[in-house]
């Protein structure tokens, strides 16, 4: 590529991660063509919490005030006592994380969300019903190979096809992913089912050996839950398991009659094995990269999976615009400033104790809520670029 012609940039996946590369990109001055395998797009998925540092990246695309209007602002959270309901820790949100780190945490559909960000991209730089089977990385470019036989080539390929990327296989050194001996049955269901009003807007209830997080989704007439259950013998790793609801009852039976009445309502849910995976020791070959749950996919605990991949498609849109003869060191660029950070989230993901106390300090460690929280994609600071092993 030279400085003079534009790259030619294709985006596996337009899930979270690659809506947002692609609206990221265009607000830079780059145009992409994203290749997604599905033939059209539903409002499907769970619940989602844009954290501040999730809003950031959407405010850069234009679309915070969108956010602000199809999601619910809670004003606190709390943490309750499994089996009694006794509060144990009760957090601001609303203005008060806002005036902190300079963006609201909010709660929505994903599909929602899904929805907004589509509204950002080009239309025409989509294409449905396009499944990549090969990704074959050299030294002038990327080849795709399609299910249909044909063969695109492009500058610069970025992988946001999620946590079973067809780029990683194909490309990377894998690192196992170990199944973490538990579930998360979740769902998304309308409020109007309830037999009384949530009493927090968000709340997690934690007992000995399993939890459960609920909170309003939209304006408040849908709720979301998920929990964290133990499940000794592994599940194939699916977000679309139809799970049992008697066995879903059955596992909060001892819990307050709030928790029981809420899962009473769920008219359905799905049953997500949680896999957990250690940082990749790289995101790059050649002038293909990794983003989001493809580059580093991480438990549900810190609820990041979605915020880091944001993160990802700003810092590579700035990369790409400050490198715009150079697709190596754009994506060098991007590799040096995401991924301690990402790694680093992921890690802690895992540990599945942050931001857990009982007397409301912060956790000690350097993963706490400022650093997650304060961070802004597009102001951040860039690494150089400098020489990566891939």
């Amino acid at each position: 590529m030279s400085s003079q012609s534009p790259p030619i940039v294709m985006i596996i996946g337009a899930g979270i991660g690659g809506l947002t590369l692609a609206a990221a990109l265009d607000t830079v001055g780059i145009r992409s063509t994203i290749l997604e395998q599905a033939t059209r797009f539903t409002r499907v998925g769970a619940g989602i919490q844009m954290t501040p540092n999730a809003v950031k990246v959407l405010r850069g695309i234009g679309l915070d005030e969108r956010l602000r209007e199809i999601a619910y602002d809670a004003q606190w959270r709390t943490s309750r006592e499994w089996n009694t309901a006794r509060e144990i820790l009760r957090i601001p949100m609303g203005r008060v994380l806002e005036e902190r780190y300079g963006a609201p945490h909010l709660l929505l559909h994903r599909g929602d969300l899904h929805q907004a960000l589509l509204s950002r991209v080009r239309s025409d730089s989509i294409r449905l019903a396009t499944r990549v089977i090969d990704v074959q990385a050299g030294g002038g470019g990327v080849r795709l190979v399609l299910a249909d036989g044909t063969i695109e080539e492009a500058d610069v390929v970025v992988a946001a096809d999620g946590v079973h990327s067809t780029t990683r296989e194909a490309l990377f050194e894998m690192t196992p992913a170990a199944y973490s001996g538990t579930i998360a049955y979740r769902s998304v269901f309308p409020s109007s089912l309830l037999s009384r009003p949530l009493t927090d807007p968000k709340s997690k209830w934690r007992g000995p050996d399993r939890q459960i997080s609920i909170y309003y989704v939209g304006h408040g007439d849908e709720v979301y839950f998920t929990t964290r259950v133990p499940y000794p013998e592994p599940v194939r790793e699916s977000f679309s398991l139809e799970a049992d609801l008697e066995e879903l009852r059955a596992a909060f039976a001892g819990f307050h009659t709030e928790v029981r009445d809420f899962l009473a309502a769920c008219p359905k849910a799905q049953k997500w094995a949680i896999y957990e995976r250690d940082p990749l020791p790289t995101w790059l070959r050649g002038p293909v990269a990794l983003l989001g749950d493809a580059a580093h996919p991480m438990t549900p605990s810190m609820a990041q999976g979605a915020a880091m991949s944001m993160e990802d498609a700003a810092v590579l849109a700035r990369c790409m615009a400050a490198e715009p003869g150079d697709i190596g060191a754009a994506l060098d660029r991007y590799l040096r400033t995401r991924y301690d950070r990402a790694s680093a989230v992921q890690m802690e993901s895992s540990r599945d104790q942050w931001n857990w106390t009982t007397a409301g300090s912060a956790v000690t460690h350097a993963v706490d809520s400022d650093y997650v929280y304060s961070y802004d994609a597009w102001a951040a600071p860039l690494a150089a670029a400098a020489a990566v092993r891939r």
